[in-house]
């Protein structure tokens, strides 16, 4: 997943590009549009390197985005229209005031993915995720599917299932079955949140065992604390996909074929 930044320009353009109704700029880091969405901005240089950009709680409730956050509809899970800026000067992040040079409205909406307590911001936000299909096996007689490997991708980060039919399913009937199967998964994910300690393997700390699964999840680090917040933070990915993906396209190859 790469990040395409839209042509920058003048910041309360963007703001009213994105439904916000204000005849200034100053004072707004966002807001609830027209249709009650809400806007959110960050930096272009608030990110974590690998997906993921901060949001900050706003001082003031111009734009209503104060507000926002103090009935908890900035929460994981909820979609927002970002907006990026760049500062005028080169103050670096978190270490003072900064002004808006120009700004960037991303054509597509992101997610909340994670409060956060412990640092000079509140939220953490990435592109919505998605699923998708990356490899099927035929049946013995070459004309249905028997199994595939789903894919959630979200952010810069993948994890995969191994789904097998009961019986070989025909070409069409794969999706539908592939994101009804998921769904059971998101169910899993969801309740495995609460007591996430114990389904993270002992022997190899960075993987968690899906509960009644063969499947196991890999974060890539060791540390049991940043496995439970990446494991958090899947679960919240997987519950937006279970609820908001409607369908699969079949676009991916044979097991063992090149792709």
């Amino acid at each position: 997943m790469s990040i395409k930044l839209p042509p920058f320009g003048k910041y309360l353009d963007k703001l009213h590009e994105a439904g916000i109704e204000t005849g200034s700029a100053r004072g707004f880091w966002g807001g609830v549009n027209q249709n009650g969405g809400l806007v959110v901005t960050s930096w272009i240089d608030a990110n974590d390197g690998n997906g993921r950009f901060y949001l900050w709680r706003p001082p003031t409730n111009h734009g209503g985005l104060k507000a926002a956050w103090e009935l908890g509809n900035i929460r994981p899970g909820v979609e927002v229209s970002v907006i990026l800026l760049r500062q005028r000067g080169n103050v670096a992040l978190c270490n003072g005031p900064r002004s808006v040079a120009e700004a960037a409205l991303l054509p597509d909406k992101w997610l909340v993915m994670q409060m956060v307590t412990d640092q000079k911001w509140q939220a953490l936000m990435e592109p919505k995720p998605f699923l998708e299909i990356t490899v099927y096996s035929p049946s013995s007689d070459g004309n249905k599917i028997h199994d595939v490997t789903i894919q959630v991708v979200h952010g810069y980060r993948k994890q995969k299932f191994e789904l097998n039919f009961t019986s070989p399913l025909d070409r069409s009937e794969v999706s539908k079955a592939a994101l009804a199967e998921f769904r059971k998964i998101a169910e899993r994910l969801s309740d495995m949140t609460q007591n996430i300690d114990n389904y993270i393997v002992d022997t190899s700390p960075g993987h968690v065992q899906v509960d009644g699964m063969r499947d196991v999840l890999k974060f890539g680090t060791l540390a049991r604390n940043i496995v439970r917040d990446e494991f958090q933070i899947f679960a919240v990915a997987a519950k937006w996909i279970a609820k908001n993906q409607l369908e699969l396209d079949f676009h991916y190859p044979k097991r063992g074929a090149a792709a």
